[in-house]
């Protein structure tokens, strides 16, 4: 029951971006979970009609949906949550750049509100144990990426209570004229964080690989990288790309966006490893009324990734169940069964199909019991 809310939550958070593009632009995505059933249309009405919101009120409502990200490979870049009870933000494929898991930090204010901005003391490990604990500081599992659009969709394991989701806006092509205000927010350069600029739209235009692109003038930097462009309601149009010294700025259509969250999979994920000296044969049943299904020998040292794709509801209680080779070498499968349990994943194409990624499975690892000199099934996470 829990997956198929998991994947009515995506098809929603999808389907509420998909009406923006038709200018029903303004509905939150749990205001339409809870009126999915009501006559909304003179709702639609009143809220089209929204006036242009101060730079003030744009950043104020904006900003804490905003998030510095810091890579392994030492890179800083920004992103943006698009959905608070999903807990997914998204930011530039050339950011995570294949990564499988990132920093991020969402803002801080002080006693009298006032936002900190100083990297300084967001890096001081001092703080994290306060900043984790509170959920601005959190790890984030990459779980899409497409290079072609640039985009990648990021899980976030924790938010804190202030995180807001960003609103969308996807009619930009028929509302936006040239020189329209826009506002970039992001964390560009070694300068503060969450800073504010202002731009002013340009003109959608088509690259060589079939790809449209925001072109905005606006002087912004390399940190910018995966934040959000704003139009002057404050919503999400765009994600910024990359810049030049001319205050050329690239910025992806949010579109997009929702093209990757299509792609999203669920799978429920577990992987056993071999801590033995003996290479084990083992088989895997997903369901009651399945067959077991041979694996390759698990050799000395080495690890696989087992997966089911689709609902929860299709495995029963108690599965799947693992049955193996207990008495070491005689490389006979028993059939005394081991039941597993699994962590339900999204994965974009890119990553799932990813050959030797963790992918953050419920583990399991074989082990020797010296004292029945069988091998056993152990669970990896239980001390």
């Amino acid at each position: 029951m829990r997956n198929l809310i998991l994947y009515r939550k995506i098809f929603v958070l999808t389907l509420v971006i998909v009406l923006s593009v038709f200018g029903i632009s303004d509905i939150g995505y749990s205001q339409f979970e809870k009126n999915t059933t009501e006559d909304n249309s003179a709702q639609f009405d009143i809220i089209t009609t929204i006036p242009e919101l101060s730079v003030d009120q744009i950043y104020e409502k904006a900003i804490r949906s905003v998030v510095w990200i810091r890579t392994p490979n030492g890179g800083q870049a920004s992103g943006v949550l698009i959905s608070r009870e999903l807990r997914l933000a998204v930011t530039n494929a050339h950011v995570t750049n294949k990564s499988k898991r990132i920093d991020v930090y969402f803002p801080v204010r002080n006693r009298k509100g006032i936002l900190i901005s100083d990297r300084n003391f967001y890096v001081n490990e001092k703080n994290w144990e306060v900043l984790k604990e509170l959920g601005y500081y959190t790890s984030g599992r990459v779980i899409a990426e497409n290079f072609k659009t640039d985009l990648a969709l990021i899980s976030l394991d924790g938010l804190p209570e202030t995180a807001r989701q960003i609103e969308f806006s996807s009619d930009f092509e028929l509302k936006m004229k040239i020189n329209s205000p826009v506002e970039v927010l992001g964390n560009p350069g070694a300068l503060d964080l969450w800073r504010w600029t202002a731009g002013r739209f340009q003109t959608v235009y088509q690259t060589e690989n079939k790809v449209e692109q925001l072109h905005i003038k606006a002087d912004i930097f390399g940190g910018n990288s995966g934040g959000p462009v704003l139009n002057n309601r404050g919503k999400l149009i765009g994600i910024v790309k990359e810049s030049d010294r001319l205050m050329n700025t690239l910025a992806i259509p949010t579109k997009y966006i929702v093209e990757l969250l299509s792609t999203l999979e669920l799978r429920h994920i577990f992987s056993i490893k071999n801590y033995t000296v003996f290479s084990v044969p083992y088989q895997i049943k997903w369901t009651e009324d399945g067959t077991w299904v041979q694996q390759e020998p698990l050799k000395p040292g080495e690890g696989l990734i087992h997966w089911y794709t689709g609902s929860s509801d299709n495995i029963p209680s108690g599965y799947p169940q693992v049955r193996f080779d207990y008495v070491a070498g005689d490389r006979e499968v028993t059939f005394k069964s081991y039941s597993v349990e699994t962590y339900s994943r999204f994965f974009g194409p890119d990553i799932r199909d990813r050959v030797g990624r963790d992918m953050d499975a419920r583990a399991y690892h074989f082990g020797y019991d010296s004292r029945t000199k069988k091998l056993t099934l152990y669970d990896s996470e239980k001390k």
